[in-house]
């Protein structure tokens, strides 16, 4: 058997073996908390959540340390028009330095590096309409691991309306519609990644403000995750905030700030500390903002 089949067949092991866990694919709303609270372009075209939205055109870039040495780089841009809110975003979650082994009459020895890649690409879009405040977000998903892939594609959408609480009060999905996460394996396994209904409130609070949300996740139960987010507006030119996050399997907090360097940049920084039965991580996000 060649090297790079033994190798997959170890690293994908829990995956084929126990389908009826959730397959991991990484969420950037769950996980790169980078203000989720404010408008800007990431929010808008991976989380969606805020009462206001961008005036101007952006790009906003991040960057994200994660366990084993994975890094996860992020961008984003919108372009506001006469007839609504266009977004584009693309995440690339991955390593690239997975040691590929072999073995022979002496032993195993690491014969080289392969990588591990987790990709998404997301297109999204909300028409000016003043009734109600929607957003339709399409995501392909696709991972790369080794010399086999899978990829899904999914339809999610963002819900709320001036006319009820000030559009303080909003659902929003993940992963809901769309297509199963396909391995191009012989078997050709098929699985479904967490889908997720979410309700989220919004308070404004003079200088604060908080933001509650709970995502039922329909098909993974010990995945609904609570949230609790809070911003506090500390000048005209920094801005502080603070989220905690909780689920069967795992709790997170976050503590970060957002500087205005001018009218035309801004600078964000956060530290996740992440905490499950298997370890503990102390994650560092940066990200820059641009306007034009």
């Amino acid at each position: 058997m060649k090297p790079l089949k033994i190798f997959l067949i170890i690293l994908c092991f829990p995956i084929l073996a126990f389908t009826e866990i959730a397959p991991f694919f990484p969420l950037v709303s769950h996980s790169f908390v980078l203000n989720p609270i404010q408008s800007d372009d990431l929010s808008f075209v991976f989380n969606s959540k805020s009462l206001e939205k961008s005036k101007r055109p952006g790009l906003s870039i991040a960057h994200q340390n994660r366990e084993w040495d994975y890094n996860w780089f992020v961008v984003a841009s919108v372009v506001p028009t006469q007839i609504g809110h266009f977004g584009i975003g693309y995440s690339n979650y991955g390593y690239s330095s997975l040691p590929v082994t072999n073995s022979d009459a002496l032993g195993t020895y690491i014969e080289g590096n392969t990588s591990d890649t987790f990709e998404t690409l997301v297109i999204a879009f909300s028409p000016a309409i003043k009734e109600v405040d929607f957003t339709i977000s399409t995501s392909y998903k696709y991972r790369r691991l080794v010399d086999q892939s899978a990829n899904a594609l999914h339809v999610d959408f963002k819900l709320s309306s001036p006319y009820i609480v000030n559009n303080q009060l909003g659902i929003q999905t993940k992963n809901l519609l769309g297509t199963k996460y396909s391995w191009d394996t012989t078997t050709r396994l098929e699985e479904d990644l967490p889908q997720y209904i979410g309700v989220y409130y919004i308070q404004p609070i003079h200088t604060l403000t908080l933001m509650l949300e709970n995502d039922v996740c329909l098909n993974y139960s010990s995945l609904t995750t609570q949230s609790a987010g809070l911003s506090f507006q500390l000048d005209s030119f920094i801005r502080l905030f603070f989220s905690y996050q909780s689920s069967t399997i795992q709790t997170a907090t976050t503590l970060g700030s957002e500087i205005a360097l001018s009218e035309v940049f801004n600078l964000k920084y956060a530290n996740r500390n992440e905490s499950n039965d298997q370890q503990e991580l102390s994650i560092h996000s940066i990200g820059i903002g641009v306007k034009f």
